[in-house]
């Protein structure tokens, strides 16, 4: 089934066998087809940068810590979604279509780098979805326009999620278990000059 065929509702299943033959990536969202964004070279930057100081501090751990091409889904949403960085557990629940593909089912953090093309999804539907995740203990944003980073935290076992914000290189980020400068996160990321309003007499 290519793109073009999709113009109505399919099923999770049809989505799967789809996905498992596609060149590109596609996010399910309630039976519609959502084709995943391009992304920038800082996007790149704070990815490789996350996933390198996440996985040198699990790397004795049995944690995994996955990049953008990990699939996830979230049951009590219809959704399925490839975060920009997850942390698992050991044990990885999958839901698993037919041998082909599987989806991970019970994420620990979530991460995602803002662009400004999915910036409303990132904080709008995609949180009140990952919300229902039994699982996830965090879910983090990080901007690519400025060396800030936002926190939800769960706290217990219940729905009720601590907002933090963290600002500025000499910032520590926790993330998970361990805390990481956000001088690091941000390490070769090339930030735009702001505009200025030029005006004439």
């Amino acid at each position: 089934m290519t793109m073009e065929a999709v113009q109505t509702r399919i099923s999770m299943e049809d989505y799967l066998e789809m996905e498992y033959a596609s060149i590109e990536r596609h996010e399910y969202v309630d039976g519609k087809i959502r084709t995943m964004p391009y992304t920038s070279e800082n996007h790149q930057r704070i990815v490789s940068a996350l996933i390198r100081l996440l996985g040198n501090f699990f790397l004795e751990s049995n944690m995994e810590v996955f990049p953008s091409d990990k699939l996830i889904l979230v049951d009590d949403c219809n959704r399925t979604f490839y975060p920009d960085t997850t942390i698992f557990p050991p044990e990885i629940e999958y839901r698993d279509y037919r041998g082909k593909m599987k989806a991970a089912l019970n994420p620990l953090v979530v991460i995602e780098v803002l662009s400004e093309s999915t910036e409303h999804i990132d904080r709008g539907e995609k949180w009140l979805c990952y919300q229902t995740i039994a699982s996830l203990r965090q879910y983090v944003l990080v901007s690519q326009e400025a060396m800030i980073v936002e926190t939800y935290s769960r706290e217990g076992s219940g729905d009720e999620w601590v907002y933090k914000s963290f600002e500025g290189e000499n910032a520590e980020v926790p993330i998970g278990e361990c805390r990481i400068s956000m001088k690091e996160i941000y390490r070769k990321v090339v930030f735009a000059e702001p505009k200025t309003d030029e005006t004439t007499d």
